[in-house]
């Protein structure tokens, strides 16, 4: 299953019996291999802004970023692995 409702989200499946989810503004979520993953941006409560979500080459993830915004979260390889606690970018000016 792959959906991106909001405006500008970008979900692609390229896996086995996956689950790949952008909900917001502007966010990228993807699966390159592997089976039975879960990755997604943002939820039905909360959508995500300008955040990604990814895995590559694992089986029965679990990946979810957002809200946002610049979130990302992500999982290389491996089985059954949870990502609940993104990796938050941020820029400062100094």
């Amino acid at each position: 299953m792959t959906t991106n409702p909001g405006f500008g989200n970008f979900a692609v499946n390229a896996g086995n019996k996956d689950a790949v989810v952008a909900l917001g503004h502007l966010n990228t979520a993807f699966n390159l291999g592997g089976s039975g993953n879960i990755v997604a941006t943002g939820n039905g409560a909360q959508p995500a802004t300008l955040s990604m979500a990814f895995s590559v080459l694992g089986t029965k993830n679990t990946v979810s970023a957002g809200p946002g915004p610049l979130v990302i979260a992500g999982a290389l390889g491996g089985p059954a692995r949870s990502s609940r606690k993104p990796v938050r970018v941020s820029r400062s000016n100094r």
